[in-house]
């Protein structure tokens, strides 16, 4: 059955619901594929579905990128696990649904573009300003984590998004011309700035600084009088944040003076302590495993908390190490004389997983250096990469290669990754937990396990040959989004999860095949969007 709607009525219906999933893209997942449910069904009850049949501009473009969804369709012939392999048919879903939909429905206009991006911004604002007003407190106070700022999708990816949503809201601030919503854009621009800064996801941070270098390069080639200011601009952040990491790497590396040669061999109660010199972690400096005697430390923390020495602290780690390495931080011998001088701050302090008392004076910037460059240093000693964020991730990626040799050709098929991933964590031996043998963490290594080198070919042409054809690339806001998701893919499984997909389909159809393009004689505010 086909509804019968006036025309603009049609378009105000279907703008107001493109709209719809810009908005609700940072905010829920169940929102999000009812907008989607919702705008397609639109799509096929007033008609629009027989553009298909009389084809549009940029609908052989629209093809063309459906090829991705199809190489997940033909690779089915390769699957065992055919239960996994409907599933993932099943989270590809937009991938195939709205490229047909924005590519063969009303073009969208400058200022729809507009009205989306506005959406989008609200959508972003709101999931942060609701992530800080419910857990700012306990992040500040160190007992969560600061990815528990993004409580509705994964703290991945909105801070990719937010980075996204930052340059949009720049850009509409300098160059939409109303007086009267004009500093919104600019205030919603600074506070997800400063979001970006609290939640501190490593993802978030590159991508915001290669997207001010690219802002940068982009302006400069397009306002000669300004582009000195600009070099000059990056040039002083780059001089700065190498200064920054120089010192902070320099300030682990240097030697603590905690524990001077020679070692003793007995605690004031006269047990043994226990020196491992091989091992060379350092926490402030100091050599972790040396003057260690677990029987006094075990006696003395459990008569002063509730939480057992050989159990978990709240951020689910080893309590005993958490101690451990805070009290070598502090420069305390690890015995009953060390642990009876902490304070009930410090006890407080390592229940809820601080490692390290510095911690409790630095800001999260400071932080996150420290705990980044003592992962790297950790690893490069032979530790267990398990739970830690950035080195894990190599372990991840060393397994998805080994996978595609495995399967270099057409891969492991659609439905089969996961299973064979989980078999060359076997084969190689990971030192890896269980609960830590993730997927690669790298769409294109994803890509190569998954299609082998036939389907990864295919994919790269079906995304990127649409996105020049068109000439998207031309213009500012789809060049910086192709930019951040590309980067993305390095280090994230960025079309494994249903917000990841959509994200990338849903800006990459408005952008590519929903934009409405005009010719201008000079060039104006359509070059940015």
């Amino acid at each position: 059955m086909v509804i019968i709607l006036k025309e603009e009525t049609k378009r105000n219906i279907y703008r107001v619901l493109i709209s719809m999933i810009a908005f609700s893209l940072p905010l829920s997942e169940w929102l999000l594929s009812f907008s989607i449910i919702l705008l397609t069904i639109f799509w096929l009850s007033t008609g629009d579905f027989r553009k298909l049949i009389s084809g549009s501009g940029k609908g052989k473009y629209v093809f063309v990128f459906l090829m991705l969804y199809g190489i997940y369709l033909l690779w089915m012939l390769k699957t065992e696990d055919l239960f996994a392999g409907f599933t993932e048919l099943k989270l590809k879903l937009p991938l195939l649904v709205l490229p047909l939909v924005i590519g063969f429905s009303y073009s969208i206009r400058r200022g729809d573009i507009l009205f989306i991006l506005s959406s989008f911004i609200a959508g972003t604002v709101a999931s942060t300003s609701a992530g800080f007003i419910m857990n700012a407190g306990e992040v500040f106070s160190g007992i969560a984590d600061t990815r528990e700022l993004s409580p509705f999708i994964s703290h991945i990816r909105l801070s990719i998004m937010t980075v996204f949503a930052i340059f949009s809201s720049i850009s509409i601030w300098l160059n939409e011309k109303f007086k009267r919503w004009r500093l919104l854009y600019l205030f919603a621009g600074i506070w997800l700035i400063i979001f970006l800064s609290l939640i501190f996801s490593f993802s978030g941070i590159i991508l915001f600084l290669v997207a001010l270098v690219f802002s940068a390069l982009y302006f400069i080639k397009r306002n000669r009088p300004w582009k000195y200011i600009y070099i000059v601009a990056l040039f002083i952040v780059s001089i700065l944040l190498t200064g920054i990491l120089v010192h902070e790497v320099g300030y682990f590396y240097k030697v603590g003076s905690a524990y001077p040669l020679p070692y003793d061999s007995l605690t004031l109660n006269g047990n043994p302590y226990w020196h491992d010199t091989l091992r060379a972690d350092v926490e402030n400096g100091n050599r972790v495993w040396v003057y260690l005697c677990e029987d006094e430390l075990r006696k003395e923390w459990n008569n002063r908390s509730q939480i057992l020495y050989d159990s978990l602290d709240r951020k689910g780690q080893h309590l005993k190490y958490t101690l451990i390495r805070y009290m070598t931080s502090v420069g305390l011998r690890k015995d009953s004389a060390g642990l009876v001088s902490l304070t009930a701050a410090d006890i407080n302090r390592i229940e809820n997983g601080t490692t390290n008392k510095k911690f409790s004076e630095w800001n999260p910037w400071r932080k996150k250096i420290y705990e980044t460059v003592w992962q790297i240093d950790y690893y490069i000693k032979g530790g267990n990469p398990s739970g830690h964020s950035l080195t894990q991730r190599l372990e991840f990626i060393k397994t998805g290669l080994n996978l595609w040799k495995r399967y270099s050709v057409a891969g492991t098929g659609t439905g089969d990754l996961r299973k064979e991933f989980y078999e060359q964590y076997r084969i190689d031996g990971r030192i890896l937990a269980p609960r830590y043998r993730l997927l690669s963490h790298n769409q294109f290594i994803t890509f190569l396990a998954t299609f082998g080198i036939v389907g990864f070919v295919i994919i790269l042409f079906s995304i990127i040959y649409p996105f020049f054809a068109t000439s998207a690339f031309r213009r500012y806001l789809p060049s910086l989004f192709m930019l951040i998701i590309l980067l993305s893919m390095m280090w994230e499984d960025t079309l494994e999860t249903h917000t990841g997909i959509s994200f990338f389909v849903y800006f990459y159809s408005v952008f590519v095949f929903g934009y409405e393009e005009k010719k201008r004689e000079t060039k104006g505010p359509e070059l940015y969007y």
